[in-house]
C-alpha cells in the first residue's frame, strides 16, 4: 500500500489524521467516521493529544459504527491517553455505556516518552507540548506523537568492502558469508515518520528529532490574534527558520475559520511565508488526502 494522509482540521470544531499503511489515527475529532465510512473498521490504533472535545468526541461516531457493524469481532480499537487523564476516560467510558456501546474500545494510558508497540518494527512515541492559556480552568496535559519505524543500515565497515566488489553476485556471496558466519553486519535505527505535535505553541525545534514529515498547528496568522493557547504563523514560522532538525514535509492543520469569513487567502500567505520550505495546508471545511 502506497501510504498517505487523510483527515480534517478546523480549531474548535474537530481535528484527526488517519494512517491506513499503519491502522493509526492521531486525534479523532467529529467527523472521522462519517469520512472513513466502512474504512472504520481498519482503524486498530488511536492515540488523543489532549481532552478537548473537538479532539475525541468523534470516539462516540466510531462507537456507534462498530458495534453495530463488528458485533462478531473480539477485537478492540485500541485507545490510548496520558495518564494523567483519567478523570475524562471514565467520563468518556461512561457516555459510552449510557449508548450501549459496548466491547469496542480498550482504553490504555501511557507516560512520555513510553515507546508504544504497534506493528512488528514499528511504535509511537508520545512526548510533551505546551498548550496552556489562563482561562483554562485546570492545567491541561498535551502531547504529540512520533510514528517511528525500525530500520536497518549496513555498518560502514561493511558498507564499504560491498562497496568495492564489480558485481551484484560478488556482494550478494560477501554478505551470505556474513550472515553464515553469524556476523551482525547492520546497525538498527529509529526511523521517524511522522512527528504530530497536536495543538500545541511552537515545539522546541531543538528537541525535534529528524522527521519525513512534521505536522503542526497554526491557528492564526498574526500574533495579534494570539489567544495565548494556539500558535500563530509568525512565530512557527520563526521557530521553524530557526531548527536545526532535518525536516522532509511541513503540514500545517488546526486553521481558524475567521479566515473563511474574511475571505482571506489564508493558504497562499502561509506558502508565502514558508516558501523554501516543502509545505502543504490542511484547508479549512475540505478532506486532507495527500500521498507520504
Amino acid at each position: 500500500m502506497t501510504p498517505y494522509i487523510i483527515g480534517q482540521s478546523k480549531a474548535i470544531f474537530g481535528t484527526w489524521f488517519y494512517f491506513p499503511r499503519y491502522n493509526v489515527m492521531f486525534d479523532c475529532g467529529e467527523s472521522a467516521c462519517y469520512t472513513l465510512g466502512i474504512h472504520t473498521s481498519d482503524i486498530k490504533y488511536i492515540f488523543i493529544s489532549h481532552f478537548h472535545k473537538d479532539h475525541y468526541i468523534g470516539l462516540i461516531g466510531i462507537g456507534c459504527f462498530l458495534s453495530r457493524v463488528t458485533r462478531k469481532n473480539s477485537r478492540k480499537v485500541k485507545v490510548f491517553y496520558h495518564r494523567n487523564n483519567e478523570y475524562e476516560i471514565k467520563n468518556i467510558e461512561f457516555a459510552l455505556k449510557s449508548l450501549d456501546i459496548k466491547n469496542v474500545f480498550d482504553f490504555i494510558p501511557f507516560n512520555f516518552n513510553e515507546k508504544i508497540e504497534i506493528d512488528g518494527k514499528k511504535f509511537v512515541e508520545p512526548f510533551e507540548v505546551d498548550h496552556t492559556a489562563k482561562y483554562y480552568k485546570k492545567g491541561l496535559t498535551a502531547c504529540g506523537f512520533r510514528l517511528l519505524e525500525y530500520r536497518k543500515s549496513l555498518k560502514s565497515v561493511y558498507k564499504n568492502k560491498i562497496d568495492k566488489l564489480t558485481s551484484n553476485k560478488a556482494r550478494a556471496e560477501f554478505i551470505n558469508k556474513l550472515k553464515n558466519n553469524n556476523i551482525d553486519i547492520y546497525n538498527i535505527n529509529d526511523y521517524t515518520f511522522i512527528t504530530y505535535c497536536g495543538d500545541s505553541l511552537p515545539i522546541d525545534f531543538k528537541k525535534l528529532k529528524d522527521t519525513e514529515i512534521l505536522m503542526h498547528e497554526c491557528t492564526f496568522l498574526t500574533k495579534k490574534e494570539l489567544d495565548a493557547a494556539h500558535t500563530d504563523l509568525e512565530s512557527l514560522s520563526k521557530a521553524i527558520k530557526n531548527n536545526k532538525a532535518n525536516i522532509g514535509k511541513i503540514i500545517i492543520y488546526h486553521l481558524s475559520e475567521k479566515y473563511i469569513r474574511q475571505e482571506k487567502e489564508y493558504k497562499d500567505l502561509i506558502l508565502e511565508e514558508l516558501k523554501n520550505f516543502n509545505v502543504d495546508v490542511v484547508e479549512i471545511n475540505r478532506l486532507y488526502k495527500s500521498f507520504i
